[in-house]
């Protein structure tokens, strides 16, 4: 997806840019940083003791084996991604027993700090709303990792 203006924003760009974002940041951030942790070991000050156990685990593995555990990683980030937008488009059950509940994911674009404070966005999306045909987040994660995956 290109650059998107504000006035292009309606449910099916904004949920876009919102998985967009997920994989960037929480799917290959996730991805990144343990991938760091196994492979380099802990750089931060005083690192818990299981992070440095880790670590010394990962690197006594054989190399087929590394590359199995980064896979492993790789499956587990997607997983919780997953899962957490099947909590969010409602399809992992209700969140009170013997109630609907709706978790809504919603786009606020604000034009300066007094629209913030005030809370009057100059345009809101839902990206989740219920019953309107769309493509539920957790699928559509699913779609543009797969062609995210794809292109290299």
């Amino acid at each position: 997806m290109s650059r998107t203006s504000v006035t292009d924003l309606n449910q099916n760009t904004a949920a876009a840019l919102f998985i967009k974002k997920l994989i960037q940041h929480a799917y290959h951030g996730t991805i990144r940083d343990i991938k760091k942790l196994l492979e380099r070991g802990p750089s931060w000050p005083s690192p818990a003791e299981r992070d440095v156990e880790l670590h010394n685990w990962f690197t006594e593995l054989d190399a087929e084996s590394r590359d199995l555990v980064l896979q492993v990683v790789e499956e587990t980030a997607s997983a919780v991604i997953f899962h957490t937008l099947t909590i969010f488009d409602g399809v992992a059950g209700t969140l009170l027993p013997g109630k609907i509940t709706e978790l809504l994911i919603e786009l606020r674009v604000y034009d300066g700090v007094k629209q913030i404070r005030s809370r009057t966005p100059s345009i809101s999306v839902e990206l989740n709303p219920r019953g309107v045909p769309s493509d539920e987040l957790h699928d559509l994660f699913q779609h543009m990792l797969a062609q995210h995956s794809s292109k290299g």
